[in-house]
C-alpha cells in the first residue's frame, strides 16, 4: 500500500512543468512577431519554454535584471539567443 501512494506521489510531483530563466546573448532583439516591427527594451533575461515557435524564432516571457516581468511582457527572439541559465 505505501509503495502505491509513493509512486502515485512521484509520478504527480514529476508531472510539473517549471519555468527556468536565461539571460539573452548580449546583441539580442526582440520583436513583436518573427522578422516583425524591433521592440525597444531592455530584456536581459526571458523564461522558458517558450509560449509559441515558429521556425528558428520563439515567443518568450521577458523579464529584467531581477526577474521581475516586464512591459511588452513576451516577444519574439530568435530561439539561439539563449546564453546562461540563472535558476527556475
Amino acid at each position: 500500500m505505501k509503495y502505491k501512494l509513493l509512486l502515485s506521489l512521484l509520478l504527480i510531483g514529476s508531472a510539473k512543468v517549471s519555468a527556468a530563466v536565461y539571460t539573452t546573448k548580449p546583441g539580442s532583439k526582440f520583436h513583436t512577431e518573427p522578422n516583425g516591427e524591433r521592440i525597444n527594451i531592455g530584456a536581459e533575461m526571458i523564461e522558458t519554454p517558450a509560449l509559441e515557435k515558429k521556425d528558428d524564432w520563439c515567443f518568450f516571457k521577458l523579464r529584467d535584471g531581477r526577474g521581475a516581468a516586464i512591459n511588452p511582457p513576451a516577444g519574439w527572439t530568435l530561439c539561439s539567443n539563449l546564453d546562461k541559465f540563472v535558476g527556475n
